[in-house]
């Protein structure tokens, strides 16, 4: 998530190249409902965020937990006005440890995941842990 910052920065990472090597730089504006805390709280993190910037690079095969370096450049450029959470979908694509949630869910999650889930059977993938 993306609290908002520097477009000129983002475009002086992405453009400081004669050829790009990024396949995709995906800006979204986040608004609206997303931003709107339902009638029936859930635990969504990053609803104040103003963008979320996705990067897909062409790289050679590498391991699945690297993070393609031109990626990691842009996404350092960025630091700044990064939030401290990432939407679960993009939580494997991140260099830092962050979560998908925010920091006072994570007990209720916890407790939840124990309760309905004890045997950890959905284990697979960015998931809370009992």
């Amino acid at each position: 998530m993306w609290e908002g910052g520097d477009a000129p920065a983002l475009l002086a990472t992405i453009g400081s190249r004669p050829r790009p090597p990024l396949a995709l730089v995906e800006l979204r504006h986040l608004s609206g409902a997303l931003g709107r805390v339902p009638v029936r709280a859930n635990c969504v993190a990053g609803r104040d965020a103003a963008f979320i910037l996705g990067l897909i690079a062409r790289q050679r095969p590498q391991p699945p937990d690297a993070v393609p370096a031109p990626c990691r450049e842009v996404l350092e450029a960025m630091a700044p006005w990064a939030a401290n959470v990432v939407p679960i979908n993009y939580l494997h694509q991140t260099p830092a440890p962050v979560s998908a949630w925010e920091p006072d869910d994570s007990p209720r999650l916890r407790r939840i995941k124990r309760e309905h889930d004890p045997a950890n059977t959905f284990r697979v993938g960015p998931t809370v842990q009992p």
